[in-house]
């Protein structure tokens, strides 16, 4: 035989333990905001100091962890901000090897140096153009 069971109500607190939650829920917010604000800061000044040393971070910043560089206090690190961008700014140069890509012997074994005899694009131009920049360039 099934023994029916009691229907229980649901606990009630007292209304200033309920203040008192709300209070602590309000209080984290707060605190949440604060931590994005001080990213935001050490983000800002971030793309500040990578702009001084000349470094382009657009493409690596939504990679980078900002948090590790703000001090104990949520202000921005700069010198370690320096130190990270002055690592970056040693590969961010121009590469020193040429990055002509119609250079080479083409085909004869003798390399004959970059071409400098190409337009530096063919939009713009019509197809009998074109076909008439290689004939001479052969």
């Amino acid at each position: 035989m099934p023994v029916e069971q009691e229907a229980v109500d649901p606990p009630t607190y007292p209304d200033d333990l309920k203040a008192d939650f709300s209070t602590y829920e309000e209080l984290g917010k707060t605190r949440n905001r604060v931590k994005e604000l001080e990213a935001s800061l050490v983000g800002s000044r971030f793309e500040v100091e990578a702009a001084k040393a000349g470094v382009d971070i657009s493409t690596l910043q939504p990679y980078i962890n900002m948090n590790v560089f703000s001090a104990e206090d949520g202000s921005p690190d700069v010198d370690k901000i320096q130190d990270f961008i002055s690592l970056l700014g040693a590969t961010a140069g121009k590469p020193e090897f040429t990055q002509d890509v119609f250079a080479g012997d083409g085909g004869s074994g003798v390399y004959r140096g970059p071409r400098t005899d190409r337009p530096e694009s063919f939009r713009g131009m019509s197809r009998a153009q074109i076909a008439e920049f290689a004939k001479r360039n052969r």
